[in-house]
């Protein structure tokens, strides 16, 4: 792990740089299932982020966007989110992720794309949260 950088360039340009990337990640996710992209993308761009600042910002300034312990909690929410959305779905229809009857108050369709932005966003919350802890833990620091 590299750590801040003496170069105010670099310092700069990776402050502009992680908004844009969360920004992006943000995007990725929300209209992945309307277009290429979604969970896994998502969350590797969400991860980059994260792993940008652990190489070239202070460890005060990456501590405030993430440290181990949150991206095990993320993680393992993640999975938690994946895992209920089916078991929900699985009660009710008695198929495991079939959104047909996810929310007794919306329609098949709108049942359908909530269904799939609630496994979009555990798997988005899963990937980040891995790779940064799988970042961590092969680095020489833990934050």
């Amino acid at each position: 792990m590299k750590g801040p950088t003496k170069s105010l360039v670099v310092d700069a340009v990776s402050r502009i740089l992680i908004p844009c990337i969360f920004t992006f990640a943000f995007y990725v996710l929300f209209f992945g299932h309307e277009s290429p992209g979604g969970g896994f993308q998502s969350g590797a761009l969400l991860a980059a982020g994260i792993i940008l600042s652990r190489m070239t910002l202070p460890e005060k300034d990456t501590l405030a966007i993430m440290t181990d312990k949150q991206a095990l909690r993320i993680a393992v929410t993640g999975v938690l989110i994946y895992l209920l959305t089916g078991l929900i779905a699985m009660f009710q229809t008695g198929n495991y992720l079939d959104y047909s009857s996810l929310f007794s108050a919306l329609n098949s369709s709108m049942n359908h794309y909530w269904g799939i932005m609630f496994i979009e966003i555990g798997v988005t919350l899963c990937v980040a949260g891995t790779m940064v802890l799988m970042f961590d833990t092969l680095g020489e620091k833990n934050y």
